[in-house]
C-alpha cells in the first residue's frame, strides 16, 4: 500500500512538472512572449502561395503565414490542418469536408467554406496562370473551365459551400483516388484564400501586411525593403485555433514574434549566430559551406533548373541595350536602322528590318521589291510605322538595362525612299525578329550535355547532381517508395563537350550570332553561382552568354485606391518567367505535392495551368481562343498523350509506369534543363527548442520555446 501511495506521489510530481515545463513563465501582464531573431529565408516579394510554390525560400515563409485544409507530416502521413474532418459519399461521387470551428483568419474571421470555393476558382480562372491547376482537373467541369474547351464558365466548377463551415466537392465521373485528391489538397497552392481579400487587389494583395489575411500561426506584421530598414516581422496570429478568446494568448503559437534583419550579409548574421544574437539560420551562406558548424542537411523537394523559352527570339534585331531613361520623350535612330522613342516608363522601338529579295518574293508574289537596308533610305521619311512595348528584365554586366520583345506577328506598311516629288514608296513587311534558337531540338539538348552538374553541386556544397527532373522525397507508388529510385537517373551528371559540340554543328546555326540573355533572380546565390557555370559551358560552345541579374522593382502601378503603392516590390524576375518574356531563366522546380504528376503535368499542353490565349488571332483575324501551354512553350504531341494516360490511369502502379516514361520524353526533348537537386540546409540554436519539420523541408515554429527570452527582448524607451 505505501510503494503504491508514493508511486502515485512520484506520479503527480512528474505531472505537474511536466505541466510547469509546458508552460511559458511570463515576465508580468504585459508580456507577450518571445521575440526570436532569426535569419529564416532570403527576401521574399509576394507571399501569394498560389505562387509559393515556384521559390524555395517564399515557401519557407508562407507556410508559417497561411494554412491548408490538411498538411503533410514530416514522415509523409496526410493530417488535417484546417478541416476537421471529410467524408466520402461514393453513391454521389463526392467529398464533403468539415472546417475547424476554431479555424480564423489574422483579422478574427471564420475560414469559410466559401474562401475555399474562391480558391478553386481563382485557380480555374482561364485568365489566371497556375501551374498547380491541373491539381484540381478531378473536379467536376474543372478542366473544361480551365481551358475553356466548353461554355462552362467558372461558377460551374464541382465546389459550393452547404453551409459556412462545409464545402462538398463533386468530382468526375470514374473517379475514384480520394486519398491522393486530399494530398493535392495540402499543397500550398491550394491554401484557401479570401476573395474579398484577394479579387479587390489581385496581383498586389500579398506583398504588405495592410492587404493582407493569414489563415496560418503567424502573421505579416512588417516588411521593408529599404536598404536601413530592411527586414521582416512576422507576428502570432492571434485568432490561430483558438476559439475561446479568454484562453491563453499563447495557447497554439507560443512565440510572439520573428524577426529578420536583411540589412546584414548571410556572413554577418552566422556571426551573430555563434555570438547568441539570433537563433535560426535558414539559409547557410555560400562563403560558409563546407566550414559552418551543426548543419542539418536534408533533401529538398525541388531541383535547380533553367527553363528555356522556345518562343524567345534570338537575332542582331530582337535584343536592344538603353540607358535608364524617364524624363521627356526623346528620339534617337541607330545605325542599324533602329529609331527609338524613349518616353515616362514606356519605351517603344521602331523597326527598319529589311529582309532579302527571296524572302520578300515568297511573301508577295510579283510585288516590286527594294531592299531598304538602313543606310539606303530617309530615314525620317516613312508614311506608316509600328511599334512595341518592351520588357525591362535587369541590368547587364555593362551596367545598361536590357529590354527585349518576343512578338511573332507580320507588320505590313510602306517604307518611303527619297524626298518630294523624287519619293518612292515600297510596300514591305519587316522580317520575324531574328531566330527561335531554342526551338531547335539540337541546341536544347547541346546547352544540357555541356554542363558538369557534379562540379556545380560542389560549389554550391548542399546540392545533388540531378540526373533528372523530378527530386528525391517525390513519392513513388506509396508514400514508403521513391520516384526517384523507380524512374532512375535519365541524364548524366558530367559534361559531355564533344557530343554538345556535335549537336550544334548538326542544328544548322552559327552560335557566335547568337546572344543567351540567362536570367538570375538577384538575391538567390545559389542561382548565381549556377548561373556562372552555365554561361561558361554555353560560351564555350560559341554562344555569347549574358547573365541579367534581375531585381525587383518598387511598384509602378496604379491600384484600386486609384495611387501608387510605393511601399511594395514587384517581382520582375516573376514576371519576366510568367509573361514569357525571358530568354533562358533559373528557377527552383518544387514539387507542388508529394507526387510526381504534379511536377510533370504542367508541361503538357492542357494540363499547363496556363489558361488561355485572349489575344492570338489568325490570318484573318479572328480570334483563336487557344490554350497557351506551358511557359517555356514547350508542346509535344507524345508527351501530351502520356500525360493524358497518367491522368486517366486509376491503378497507382501504372499510372507511376507512365510518369516514369514521361519523364524520359521530356528530358530527351529538354525544354527545362535540370541541375542539381536542392538541398535544406539549416543552423538551429541549442535555445531554440519544439520546432517542427514539414515534409516538404519547411520549419514549423508554432510550439517553438527560446529558452530565457526575457534577456533578449528588446527594452523599450
Amino acid at each position: 500500500m505505501i510503494k503504491r501511495i508514493i508511486a502515485m506521489i512520484l506520479c503527480l510530481i512528474t505531472a505537474v512538472s511536466l505541466l510547469a515545463s509546458c508552460t511559458i513563465e511570463k515576465k508580468d501582464e504585459n508580456d507577450k512572449g518571445a521575440i526570436i531573431n532569426m535569419y529564416l529565408a532570403e527576401e521574399v516579394y509576394d507571399f501569394d502561395p498560389a505562387y509559393a510554390f515556384k521559390n524555395d525560400s517564399a515557401l519557407k515563409i508562407v507556410n508559417l503565414l497561411f494554412s491548408g485544409l490538411f498538411r503533410i507530416d514530416e514522415i509523409g502521413k496526410v493530417q488535417e490542418e484546417l478541416a476537421e474532418e471529410y467524408y466520402i459519399d461514393e453513391s454521389k461521387n463526392s467529398m464533403i469536408i468539415t472546417i475547424r470551428e476554431d479555424a480564423f483568419w489574422s483579422d478574427g474571421t471564420y475560414v469559410s467554406a466559401n474562401d475555399v470555393v474562391y480558391t478553386f476558382k481563382r485557380l480555374l480562372d482561364p485568365e489566371f496562370t497556375s501551374e498547380a491547376a491541373s491539381l484540381l482537373y478531378d473536379v467536376k467541369n474543372a478542366r473544361a473551365i480551365k481551358n475553356a474547351t466548353t461554355d462552362y464558365y467558372v461558377d460551374d466548377i464541382g465546389v459550393f459551400p452547404v453551409g459556412e463551415r462545409e464545402v462538398e466537392i463533386t468530382f468526375e465521373a470514374g473517379f475514384t483516388n480520394y486519398d491522393q485528391f486530399i494530398e493535392n489538397l495540402a499543397s500550398p497552392a491550394l491554401y484557401p484564400l479570401r476573395e474579398d481579400i484577394v479579387a479587390i487587389n489581385d496581383g498586389d494583395w500579398a506583398k504588405k501586411p495592410g492587404t493582407m489575411s493569414c489563415s496560418g500561426p503567424f502573421m505579416l506584421r512588417k516588411v521593408s525593403y529599404d536598404d536601413v530598414d530592411k527586414g521582416l516581422v512576422l507576428e502570432r496570429n492571434p485568432y490561430y485555433f483558438r476559439e475561446d478568446k479568454e484562453s491563453a494568448i499563447d495557447k497554439s503559437v507560443k512565440p510572439y514574434r520573428i524577426v529578420v534583419d536583411y540589412t546584414k550579409t548571410a556572413e554577418e548574421q552566422y556571426n551573430m549566430f555563434l555570438n547568441g544574437e539570433i537563433f535560426y539560420v535558414g539559409n547557410v551562406a555560400l562563403s560558409l559551406r563546407g566550414t559552418a558548424s551543426n548543419v542539418q542537411v536534408s533533401d529538398a523537394m525541388s531541383t535547380a533548373s533553367i527553363y528555356l523559352n522556345q518562343n524567345a527570339y534570338f537575332g542582331t534585331n530582337a535584343f536592344i541595350k538603353t540607358q535608364e531613361d524617364l524624363g521627356s520623350p526623346k528620339e534617337s535612330v541607330s545605325d542599324t536602322g533602329i529609331k527609338t522613342v524613349t518616353t515616362t516608363n514606356t519605351r517603344y522601338y521602331i523597326y527598319y528590318n529589311h529582309m532579302s529579295a527571296e524572302e520578300y518574293e515568297a511573301l508577295h508574289p510579283g510585288q516590286e521589291y527594294v531592299d531598304v537596308a538602313a543606310n539606303e533610305f530617309d530615314k525620317k521619311n516613312y508614311s506608316y510605322y509600328k511599334t512595341f512595348k518592351t520588357t525591362t528584365v535587369g541590368v547587364d554586366e555593362f551596367g545598361e538595362t536590357v529590354h527585349y520583345i518576343t512578338e511573332d506577328r507580320e507588320y505590313r506598311y510602306t517604307i518611303t525612299v527619297g524626298a518630294g516629288k523624287d519619293a518612292v514608296k515600297y510596300p514591305y513587311v519587316d522580317t520575324p525578329l531574328g531566330v527561335k534558337v531554342f526551338a531547335n531540338d539540337n541546341v536544347r539538348k547541346a546547352l544540357s550535355l555541356v554542363l558538369d552538374r557534379e562540379a556545380i553541386a560542389q560549389q554550391v556544397v548542399y546540392a545533388k547532381a540531378a540526373n533528372a527532373l523530378v527530386p528525391y522525397g517525390v513519392f513513388g507508388e506509396t508514400r514508403k517508395d521513391s520516384f526517384r529510385t523507380a524512374a532512375g537517373a535519365i541524364i548524366g551528371t558530367t559534361a559531355n563537350a564533344p557530343e554538345a559540340a556535335r549537336l550544334i554543328s548538326e542544328s544548322g546555326l552559327v552560335p557566335a550570332d547568337y546572344e543567351i540573355l540567362l536570367e538570375v533572380q538577384s538575391n538567390d546565390a545559389v542561382h548565381a553561382v549556377i548561373a556562372s557555370n552555365v554561361k561558361t559551358a554555353w560560351e564555350s560552345l560559341g554562344f555569347r552568354v549574358t547573365v541579367v541579374d534581375v531585381k525587383a522593382e518598387t511598384n509602378d502601378e496604379v491600384g484600386s485606391t486609384g495611387e501608387v503603392s510605393k511601399d511594395i516590390m514587384d517581382n520582375v524576375f516573376a514576371e519576366s518567367v510568367y509573361n514569357r518574356t525571358y530568354h533562358a531563366a533559373i528557377v527552383d522546380v518544387v514539387s507542388p505535392t508529394v507526387r510526381a504528376y504534379s511536377i510533370l503535368a504542367p508541361f503538357a499542353k492542357d494540363f499547363a495551368g496556363t489558361g488561355m490565349d485572349f489575344e492570338a488571332k489568325d490570318a484573318d483575324g479572328n480570334y483563336l481562343y487557344a490554350v497557351e501551354g506551358h511557359i517555356t512553350g514547350y508542346n509535344s504531341e507524345e508527351y501530351n498523350q502520356k500525360i493524358e494516360a497518367a491522368f486517366a490511369e486509376k491503378d497507382e502502379a501504372a499510372r507511376l509506369a507512365i510518369l516514369v516514361e514521361a519523364e524520359k520524353i521530356l528530358l530527351n526533348d529538354m525544354p527545362v534543363i535540370p541541375v542539381i537537386f536542392n538541398q535544406d540546409a539549416y543552423i538551429i540554436s541549442e535555445e531554440l527548442s519544439d520546432v517542427e519539420n514539414s515534409y516538404f523541408s519547411t520549419r514549423i515554429f508554432t510550439e517553438a520555446e527560446l529558452k530565457d527570452y526575457h534577456k533578449y527582448l528588446p527594452v523599450e524607451g
